[in-house]
């Protein structure tokens, strides 16, 4: 059977506007597939930052280093580094700026959770960092740390008398 060339025509439009819609329609949903994969990530790298600092252990290497005088010099750090709390607290806050710089946590989730501590950190810390960094010659200890902080501070510090339930009371799900 012999189809008018009108017809032919005609089905050769709807085929073009199918396809597009086809083509508009899968990336829509590739689109909504990356948000979605994104917010995963987010949310995975906000389970681990809360995962490390959520024991007795991490608080009390933090509040070691929290003990130390600012700009501590480096025989001070070393001593309350005796059981390696400091590193503890060294190596958590360097994989945290990895993490942001990642993308694979949001940079206000951080600065919420531990800004404070990693402005304090990295304020008694600092001395001590330099120091490893000048004696191998290498700029990459506390690399991470230090990008962190300086991030932090374009950003506004939490006020650390208001209590979250007063911040956030027009909060709504």
């Amino acid at each position: 059977m012999a189809y008018p060339m009108a017809d032919l025509a005609t089905l050769a439009d709807l085929a073009d506007v199918v396809g597009a819609a086809v083509v508009v329609g899968g990336v829509a949903f590739a689109v909504v597939q990356l948000r979605q994969y994104r917010r995963q990530r987010e949310d995975t790298g906000a389970f681990t930052v809360l995962q490390q600092w959520a024991d007795a252990e991490s608080l009390k290497a933090l509040d070691a280093v929290y003990a130390l005088p600012d700009s501590a010099p480096a025989e001070i750090v070393e001593a309350a580094n005796a059981r390696g709390e400091v590193t503890k607290i060294y190596n958590r806050l360097e994989l945290m700026g990895m993490m942001v710089h990642a993308r694979m946590l949001p940079i206000s989730t951080a600065n919420e959770w531990a800004g404070g501590a990693v402005r304090v950190s990295w304020r008694k810390l600092r001395p001590w960092i330099e120091g490893k960094r000048a004696s191998i010659g290498s700029e990459r200890p506390g690399e991470w740390f230090q990008w962190l902080a300086e991030r932090f501070d374009d950003l506004p510090a939490r006020d650390e008398k208001t209590g979250a339930h007063v911040a956030h009371r027009d909060w709504k799900p």
